[in-house]
């Protein structure tokens, strides 16, 4: 949902959406995945290698990452609730995340960060 307009993005938007940023990758896979998880972007940012499970066609969400005063921190979602297991339900979507954790840079570290930063010294 678009806060801002206060209304749902509609497929087509999302894929225009995502098609205008897969020139720079990894962006346009992270509008799909957000997209097709109703994921918020503060849980896509704390996403592991070790969270996407392919085997079981799905993301574990057990942390968030948020903006403070001293940057950026990796905590635990608020509530017991927010820890879970979502379905990756679009099949293109699978097979897009499973080639991009193939070429993953750091795809032997299950603590790697799902989405490496591009900032020398950032840590991933």
């Amino acid at each position: 949902m678009d806060p801002l307009r206060g209304r749902w993005h509609a497929p087509t938007e999302v894929q225009q959406l995502a098609a205008a940023l897969d020139a720079q990758p990894p962006y346009g896979l992270m509008v799909r995945l957000a997209a097709y998880t109703g994921r918020r972007a503060g849980d896509l940012a704390a996403l592991r290698v070790r969270d996407v499970e392919l085997l079981h066609k799905e993301v574990r969400v057990h942390q968030n990452m948020t903006h403070t005063s001293a940057g950026y921190v990796v905590g635990v979602p608020k509530t017991a609730n927010s820890k879970r297991e979502v379905p990756i339900l679009v099949d293109s979507l699978l097979h897009e995340v499973r080639d991009y954790l193939a070429q993953h840079p750091h795809r032997s570290d299950p603590n790697a960060g799902l989405w490496p930063g591009k900032v020398e010294g950032h840590p991933s």
